[in-house]
């Protein structure tokens, strides 16, 4: 019995690998083609803008600014457009990332850690961000890098105060690049520290000495000090750079989003319930431009509301018309919610889905016709390929997880365990929080990290398959 799953596991690895190559040098070659040129996103232009002045509101960063202030700096000395330089450096952390979360997970030979890293690499929807002037190729690399060192601390089964250190290093990044990682990004070092609690409590546990229980405890401590000071450091950089509202959106707050995500595909259907002086305000017109525009939620009606109610009272207003709406179209608004968490979850079949007519409203036909610009035909194969094999990856991956556990029982450990629930609940985290931003603003770029998540998964089943072969092969020659 265990010879002949060997045997099938041994082949699905290798299908796995042949199909992963096939990706590999589709998004090399759409790279290649595609490095020269400067994508269309009409965020781009506006943080170049930001680059200039250096004012940003609550929904912007400062860091991503600031790279490309540099960009053209380089530009200037060097000649090379300042977005091939955002390229090169995108890239490269890209890869950099995929290679430390592999790593983390379990240590490979450099070769097959190198091209599972193009592999991850390759997924059409980071390639896309990779070449492109947004922050969200870097946010989701330092977002996996925090990944890869906590996965990497419960593996060495220790929390040293410079793992700590470089670990909150990257929630910095995060943050300073998109100011929700000052909560999203706090995931993973909050959950390395509770391990770090679960561990001191196992040692009492098991009567270690007094002495190893209280260095443990000084250690933990110090780490939870540095925790809370780069918390600290993050707000008030934050704060210092930001003007709320100076962009014209609506100021950011509970309300705002609950509002967004309960009543923007109905806002219509409201409009003679609203208080006489914010009709005065906001017109016809401009609630049916926020309803077939989800982006106008935030850009028109918000701040009109505001203006009408001031901010106080908008918020309670909010809240009631959220309220409204939850009563009166609740089994549509869970609809809602559960297909953007579904395509948070799987951005690639959900994708697919859409691009042949099945999906919803969301921003990622937006952003396939813009990453097909300039490459119509490679573009479609590619991501056509990609969404296909993401979705035949994960089937064979699980099947090779059964498997795996079958032959090798040590599989299901305690750290083992904490690994997959870091992963976990981090990857939940950030698909919980977009989800509940709004309705109608579903964008696969807010979510690469957890598709790469998902692909290093196969990666890993794929070499524990070819592992199977291995042995297989040596049980032959034996």
């Amino acid at each position: 019995m265990q010879r002949a799953v060997r045997h099938i596991s041994a082949i699905l690895g290798r299908v796995i690998f042949i199909g992963f190559s096939i990706q590999i040098v589709f998004g090399m070659t759409w790279m290649c083609l595609n490095f020269s040129k400067l994508p269309q996103f009409g965020e781009s232009l506006f943080y170049v803008e930001i680059s200039k002045n250096f004012i940003c509101d609550e929904y912007t960063g400062i860091l991503y600014p600031v790279f490309l202030l540099l960009a053209r700096g380089i530009e200037g000395l060097a000649g090379l457009p300042y977005y091939c330089v955002m390229y090169v450096v995108q890239l490269l952390v890209a890869c950099y990332a995929a290679h430390r979360l592999l790593m983390g997970l379990k240590k490979t030979k450099r070769a097959l850690n190198l091209w599972g890293s193009l592999a991850v690499l390759t997924l059409p929807m980071a390639m896309q961000c990779h070449l492109a002037v947004l922050p969200y190729s870097l946010v989701s690399s330092f977002f996996l890098l925090e990944l890869s060192i906590s996965l990497e601390t419960v593996r060495k089964g220790m929390l040293r105060v410079r793992q700590m250190v470089k670990l909150a290093s990257f929630w910095l990044l995060c943050a300073l690049l998109l100011p929700e990682y000052l909560l999203l990004g706090a995931i993973p070092p909050v959950l390395v520290l509770l391990w770090g609690l679960v561990r001191i409590f196992g040692l009492v546990r098991r009567g270690n000495c007094q002495e190893t229980r209280r260095q443990d405890i000084w250690r933990f401590a110090r780490q939870f000090v540095i925790f809370l000071a780069f918390g600290a450091t993050i707000i008030g950089m934050n704060s210092l750079t930001q003007v709320k509202g100076y962009y014209g959106k609506n100021e950011k707050s509970l309300e705002a989003c609950l509002v967004s995500r309960t009543a923007w595909t109905s806002l219509m259907s409201y409009y003679e319930g609203f208080p006489e002086q914010l009709r005065e305000i906001l017109d016809w017109g401009d609630v049916q431009a926020s309803a077939y525009y989800a982006d106008n939620m935030a850009m028109v009606f918000g701040p009109a509301v505001e203006e009408a109610l001031g901010t106080e009272e908008a918020r309670e207003f909010f809240l009631a018309l959220s309220k409204q709406a939850w009563e009166q179209n609740r089994a549509h608004i869970l609809h809602e919610i559960a297909w953007d968490a579904a395509a948070y979850t799987v951005s690639p079949i959900a994708l697919q889905m859409q691009l042949t007519g099945r999906g919803y409203d969301s921003y990622s036909g937006r952003n396939y016709e813009i990453m097909r610009h300039y490459t119509p035909v490679l573009s479609r194969i590619y991501m056509d390929y990609s969404c296909w094999w993401f979705a035949a990856a994960l089937c064979l991956g699980a099947i090779l997880g059964v498997f795996c556990i079958f032959l090798d029982r040590s599989l299901i450990s305690g750290r083992n365990f904490f690994s997959v629930l870091i992963l976990g609940v981090s990857c939940l985290g950030l698909i919980f929080w977009y989800t509940m931003q709004g309705a109608g603003m579903m964008d696969y770029k807010n979510t690469i990290g957890v598709t790469c998540v998902w692909m290093v998964f196969s990666l890993l089943l794929m070499e524990k398959g070819m592992g199977a072969y291995a042995c297989t092969e040596g049980n032959k020659t034996a």
